[in-house]
């Protein structure tokens, strides 16, 4: 009897130090932890269903929901004392309760569809030539809010091929890892808008600087293809689509090489555009090369849909790209009533992978999930 229970224990302890604890897990928007009456109730509610894992925004639109020294504090925060600290007070509240936290960062999101704030510390202010230029090589932070929208862009973002940006966001990293007791730091944003973006001056110059070649004039067919024929156009156009691809990549890179340094044992993983085809090609998110090379812990596709089979179909797929030890599905918990979500949490558990991530504890709470 001893001896079968100790060979359970030792298969036991070999999968959880290969596969590591499952992740049932939830998204928290800054919005939702911006008072510390809302983390006390978000806490309780937290009770009411089988979570471990809470994935909290901490960082969004270059402002920090945390004690920064390197960006301003988040205008989220406004109306609530100066000394308040929410991704501390979360912190605190899940370590009594038995709840990993994992620091929810958003990359190359720079502002939202809003006016700009005012702080003299905001990128938007002290780095205007961060943003990313569209197909005309004019600065995002040009434009109105309304022409942004007009542009179907979500908000502005900043340059990927920018390396001050790459440092930038490497700082933010540190800074959150080295001063905060997180258990994981989870990348959102990692992405250019469109493809068809990345042509501001810094990116332009530094691409020329290694292929001799501006990109904008990618843009004119005509020209490169008259001079030099269709092939050798489609051959530059490769490399600029891989050189932007790779410069997220760096990033990706860098933040988990940096993260693992200062400790080794918290997880770096990165929410992605589900279709995986559509992300690298058209929006140069090359997350599945990340997951191979062993740049994350784990990838997060976003599957948000309401239909459990297609949620069963696209699992399986990517588990064949990533592996299930990579994988954990990100679940839209504002599609749906429990019992449609729990059918998807079934699929997606029956196949093993290393768990599940719902978004978001606002838009449950919205659809009565806690009542």
């Amino acid at each position: 009897m001893f001896r079968k229970s100790l060979i359970l224990f030792i298969f036991l302890f070999l999968f959880l130090k290969l596969h590591g604890e499952e992740i049932r897990g939830i998204w928290i928007i800054r919005w939702d932890v911006d008072d510390p009456v809302k983390v006390f109730k978000m806490m309780n509610d937290m009770k009411k269903y089988d979570i471990n894992t809470l994935f909290v925004q901490v960082y969004a639109r270059c402002e920090a929901m945390y004690k920064s020294q390197i960006v301003p504090r988040s205008t989220e925060l406004l109306n609530t004392p100066f000394n308040y600290d929410p991704l501390d007070l979360v912190i605190k509240l899940a370590k009594r309760d038995g709840y990993k936290v994992h620091a929810w960062i958003n990359l190359y999101y720079g502002w939202s569809h809003a006016p700009f704030p005012l702080s003299e510390y905001h990128i938007a202010n002290k780095h205007p030539e961060w943003f990313i230029g569209d197909d005309k090589g004019t600065n995002l932070k040009t434009y109105s809010v309304e022409e942004i929208k007009a542009m179907g862009l979500e908000g502005y973002f900043l340059e990927p091929a920018n390396a001050k940006v790459r440092e930038h966001l490497k700082k933010i990293a540190r800074e959150i890892v080295e001063n905060y007791d997180v258990d994981g730091l989870h990348m959102d944003y990692c992405r250019y808008p469109r493809s068809d973006y990345g042509y501001d001056i810094p990116a332009r110059v530094r691409f020329m600087r290694e292929m001799y070649v501006d990109p904008l004039k990618l843009r004119d067919k005509s020209e490169i293809r008259s001079d030099f024929g269709a092939g050798a156009f489609f051959d530059i156009q490769q490399k600029w689509d891989d050189w932007r691809r790779k410069q997220v990549t760096l990033t990706i890179k860098e933040i988990y090489e940096e993260v693992k340094k200062i400790k080794s044992e918290v997880q770096v993983s990165v929410a992605v555009i589900g279709d995986n085809v559509h992300a690298r090609d058209d929006l140069l998110q090359d997350w599945v090369f990340w997951a191979r090379s062993d740049y994350v812990d784990f990838v997060v596709p976003m599957l948000y849909s309401s239909d459990v089979g297609w949620i069963e179909r696209k699992t399986k797929k990517t588990i064949g790209f990533v592996g299930r030890n990579k994988l954990v599905v990100g679940l839209g918990a504002y599609l749906q009533d429990y019992d449609n979500l729990l059918q998807e949490i079934i699929q997606v558990q029956g196949l093993e992978t290393r768990g599940y991530l719902l978004f978001s504890y606002g838009g449950m709470v919205e659809k009565g999930y806690f009542d």
